[in-house]
């Protein structure tokens, strides 16, 4: 699929999540890449803690342009590439501008270095001192100016699944039965063709019915019971096409704000669910509608790890985030900054 066919169904800095052809997220990496390689999984941040695969988010803040993992890769770069970078963060992500501004703080630089009346105690340290700044930005000017990727690249992607095909981290197996029966009838199946599984088997068939998909995925990895490891019990679940694990991004985990402004020192207060919330308030002795009470609910997203790199797709990408999905200008870089959009 080219571009054109796909650029419609970039997100563009907006909250992605499940839509007709899939589930649409972003993914920040330091590596510039065309395909999903699952020959550098658990190499990545985080230590994997959702199980091994490609990750992805559905909130830009966290995955996303300019958001939680970007800045954090920040740092990888070199530093012309990472003030260049900075520099298009604080202008939106519009490269143009961005230069523009640069040459702005250039002549300023120059400016301040003809002046003679400045103080200093030896005359060839203002000139030195000048210089090594003229030099850094002349060396992000030159970054922007290339055209090319500059800093962490941002990836917004497509898991073609559903939801309810994944394993939901979060919720009971119980409520998820299509999952639950993909598992049990491969963990029955096993144990027909090897004896030895028994165990396994007894112990998933147990558990399944009261645990959660955490539990069931780190369960299938422990040495204790399945001993698969977290490759093997992502490649478990992909070989039952079941294509990823879904779980709650950390921000949605506590989605309910409570502030209380009728104290001596303001205070919020953050909820797992509107019903707790309602019940501190009720403890309290207040409302949602007392004086100094304000209850805000804000909505949950997830983040996703991908487990069948073949229902991974690549929409757009991007030299840095932040940049409005618009289709690539030939022999020129756009003032959004997609360097590519398939």
């Amino acid at each position: 699929m080219g571009w054109r066919e796909s650029i419609t169904k970039v997100l563009a800095g907006k909250v992605g999540g499940p839509w007709e052809g899939g589930i649409r997220a972003y993914h920040s990496s330091p590596h510039d890449f065309d395909k999903v390689d699952f020959s550098k999984l658990r190499t990545g941040e985080g230590a994997n803690m959702y199980g091994a695969g490609h990750y992805m988010a559905e909130n830009p803040a966290v995955s996303g342009q300019g958001g939680q993992y970007w800045n954090q890769f920040l740092s990888r770069f070199p530093e012309a590439e990472r003030d260049a970078a900075k520099s298009l963060q604080i202008n939106k992500f519009d490269r143009e501008q961005a230069a523009a501004n640069l040459r702005s703080e250039m002549a300023d630089t120059r400016q301040r270095a003809a002046q003679k009346n400045e103080y200093w105690e030896r005359p060839e340290y203002r000139d030195a001192h000048y210089a090594n700044i003229l030099r850094r930005q002349q060396e992000e000017l030159d970054a922007l100016l290339r055209g090319g990727p500059v800093g962490p690249r941002t990836y917004e992607m497509n898991l073609r699944a559903k939801p309810e095909e994944l394993l939901d981290w979060d919720k009971p197996m119980t409520a998820q039965p299509g999952v639950t029966a993909k598992i049990n009838d491969e963990l029955e199946r096993r144990i027909v063709r090897n004896h030895p599984d028994w165990r396994t088997y007894s112990v998933m068939q147990d558990d399944l019915a009261t645990t959660t998909g955490e539990e069931a995925y780190k369960l299938l990895a422990s040495k204790d019971v399945a001993n698969m490891g977290q490759l093997g019990a992502s490649t478990f679940l992909r070989d039952l096409d079941i294509p990823g694990i879904r779980y709650l991004d950390e921000g949605s985990r506590r989605p309910v704000q409570l502030h209380l402004t009728d104290l001596d020192r303001p205070e919020t207060l953050d909820f797992r669910s509107l019903p707790d919330a309602q019940a501190w308030l009720t403890k309290a002795g207040k409302t949602a509608d007392s004086p100094g009470v304000r209850l805000v609910e804000s909505p949950q997203t997830h983040n996703y790890v991908g487990t069948d790199p073949s229902k991974l797709d690549i929409l757009a990408k991007y030299g840095v985030a932040g940049a409005a999905a618009v289709p690539p200008t030939l022999g020129a870089f756009t003032a959004q900054d997609q360097y590519e959009a398939r």
